[in-house]
């Protein structure tokens, strides 16, 4: 099967691009040269040559490549393109002029870099909830198991989807976190899980253990996402003896408030006040990518919490 992707040309011009003629006023004979495709592309490699259909007047015509990594040969009356592989790292293109007589037709050829990636789909179904990291190389998630007695136990996972290395520590008894569900996951391999008390545990990845997320002045902190660089994030909060959630974000350490939309009524107040573990239907939070965290470990059972910035 030829690795060949052939765009689609809208048909004014295709026409001027697979068509073109002029005459010629010495014997009034108009030459022209017509094309089977105008444009072609290909991989970065193992590619088969890619054959178009010339059809010109007069009968004898010939082809030049401007690059030098792609072959363009005469065979009959079609005309074959082979390119070299690219090895270079970054797309590239050139065009291929067919010439008959006094009429001229371009074809523009392109060849995808070996940096073109393929999109690569992995079922990871024996995780409960999962995230995956801005830039796309850690997956973080957890899986449930029961013991004996048939308590709930939870495993943290993280995988390097790079290497496929799989990293797994606990697991956590449910008196100590029962989880609902995996809030985000950073570039540098933290994962924030939502408890089903309304809180947030933190686990890293690298020292494979967990703390509490805190900010002062506020009591139960939940991140929802934060910056690649681990600059800013933003997430809710409730106030000290508060049950009413208001979105944060944090920028280079210093923790503010967001507004939030002055039309807010009484009802909807009154439903994420009960509903910790919904999203805030009136704060609009900013689209930031996820990151990292101030970081430290704590034992399994201590339930301390660290402050984040």
């Amino acid at each position: 099967m030829k690795h060949i992707i052939r765009r689609i040309i809208p048909i004014v011009l295709l026409l001027a691009g697979t068509l073109t003629g002029c005459s010629n006023p010495a014997n009034n004979e108009t030459h022209y040269v017509r094309l089977s495709d105008a444009a072609c592309t290909f991989r970065h490699t193992d590619n088969m040559p890619f054959t178009i259909e010339v059809i010109t007047s007069p009968d004898n015509w010939e082809a030049r490549s401007s690059g030098s990594w792609l072959q363009a040969e005469r065979q009959g009356t079609a005309l074959v393109l082979t390119p070299e592989e690219n090895l270079t790292g970054a797309e590239r293109s050139t065009e291929v002029t067919v010439t008959a007589g006094q009429a001229t037709a371009r074809i523009r050829v392109t060849q995808l870099g070996d940096t073109t990636l393929p999109i690569i789909y992995r079922k990871l179904d024996d995780l409960h909830s999962s995230a995956i990291s801005p830039d796309g190389n850690i997956v973080g998630g957890y899986y449930s198991t029961a013991d004996d007695e048939s308590y709930s136990k939870m495993t943290v996972v993280f995988i390097d989807l790079r290497t496929g290395e799989r990293t797994e520590f606990g697991p956590y008894p449910e008196s100590l976190i029962l989880p609902t569900s995996v809030s985000c996951v950073t570039s540098q391999g933290l994962m924030y899980v939502v408890n089903g008390q309304g809180d947030m545990f933190a686990f890293d990845m690298h020292e494979r253990n967990y703390f509490i997320p805190e900010v002062a002045g506020y009591a139960t902190i939940q991140v929802n996402s934060s910056s690649a660089y681990g600059t800013k994030w933003v997430g809710r909060a409730t106030g000290k003896g508060e049950t009413m959630y208001v979105p944060l974000i944090s920028e280079n350490g210093t923790v503010r408030e967001l507004p939030r939309r002055s039309s807010t009524t009484a009802t909807n107040r009154t439903a994420w006040a009960l509903s910790p573990a919904a999203s805030p239907p009136t704060a609009r939070l900013p689209t930031v990518r996820f990151g990292t965290t101030s970081t430290s470990a704590w034992s399994i059972g201590t339930r301390r919490a660290m402050s984040i910035t």
